[in-house]
């Protein structure tokens, strides 16, 4: 269970900036509890909660367990957590005070901040789907995103979570891949599930430009015992990619890099992918900022574009699932 006694709460007339401002990192863990039951504007209170907590990322990232937020009977929980959008911390939303409490108090298994953008974001929902995948909690994983957020603080959240992690494997798995391609690998968390569902004989080549963050994935990957199936190609990701031979052999792809270049991974990607072969896209919901019209920047417009054009192919087949950010599938009719 997890210490609330740096528990930080939230009255309905706390302003969240200076609330948070004085965070130390002390090493004690910290809990945050916006009560906001009786406020008028729960959304317009979430934004500035949400701008706040990212003010004070480095601390949260490395101490934080999570934030919980109480609105009235009236109003639907899910204002809240859209609100807040893609939170520093993982981050729940009831009525009752006593549920999120018990939330915040609850096992201190690992929820990456990648689990809290799920669509309907709450954590507690995302706790749920943990508890009902089959074995326990994997430990590597949550050594790695430890490792990775100790080193790294808040850019920790680019890991995804166990959910999606547990999926990639399965689709390694009964795909039959034996050539997998990973474009963008950061700390390798994606790589760790992928592996393991190769057979011995697969190969993972994951495509990526810094040696610093793929580093830190190689000891974990020795641990789990898959190191000997993971390739890392240091540099741009077009480039490794053109460099492949130009004929089907690629059996998975995930895509997990700058967003602008998306469209033109896929396009290389699809030039070699095999009969039958998938290619899985990441943080195709991107926070839910692609359905909303004020949100305007290079990498939200690529994600938009990207999934507008894929939907209107023909000679693809493509499916978007809801799993942690968003996973789109595609693979050629």
């Amino acid at each position: 269970m997890t210490d609330l006694s740096g528990l930080v709460h939230l009255g309905p007339d706390d302003d969240p900036a200076p609330s948070l401002a004085g965070l130390e990192d002390d090493g004690s863990p910290v809990a945050v509890l916006a009560d906001l039951r009786g406020i008028g504007d729960v959304a317009d209170r979430c934004r500035s909660l949400g701008r706040a907590m990212w003010g004070v990322s480095d601390v949260l990232s490395r101490t934080g367990v999570g934030l919980g937020v109480v609105v009235d009977p009236g109003i639907d929980p899910e204002v809240a957590l859209g609100a807040l959008g893609r939170a520093v911390l993982p981050v729940t939303a009831h009525t009752d005070e006593a549920v999120v409490r018990g939330w915040l108090a609850g096992p201190a298994r690992v929820r990456p901040v990648a689990g809290s953008r799920s669509t309907g974001g709450s954590a507690l929902l995302h706790d749920y789907v943990l508890e009902h995948a089959s074995g326990p909690a994997d430990p590597v994983a949550a050594a790695l995103g430890a490792e990775t957020t100790d080193r790294f603080g808040a850019l920790g959240g680019m890991n995804i979570g166990e959910d999606q992690g547990r999926f990639l494997q399965l689709l390694t798995e009964v795909s039959g891949a034996r050539h997998v391609v990973e474009v963008g690998t950061f700390t390798g968390m994606s790589a760790l599930w992928i592996a393991r569902g190769l057979p011995e004989d697969g190969r993972l080549i994951c495509c990526d430009v810094s040696e610093e963050y793929t580093s830190v994935g190689r000891p974990f990957w020795e641990r789990a015992g898959v190191a000997g199936r993971i390739e890392i190609r240091i540099g741009p990701a077009l480039d490794t990619l053109r460099a492949m031979p130009v004929e089907p052999h690629v059996d998975l792809a995930v895509v997990d890099a700058d967003k602008t270049g998306y469209a033109d991974y896929v396009e290389e990607l699809l030039l070699r992918l095999s009969p039958g072969g998938i290619i899985a896209v990441d943080n195709v919901l991107w926070g839910g900022t692609g359905i909303d019209p004020s949100v305007a920047d290079d990498d939200t417009d690529a994600i938009r574009r990207l999934n507008d054009d894929l939907a209107a192919r023909d000679d693809l087949d493509v499916v978007m699932l809801t799993i942690g950010d968003g996973v789109t599938l595609v693979r050629r009719r």
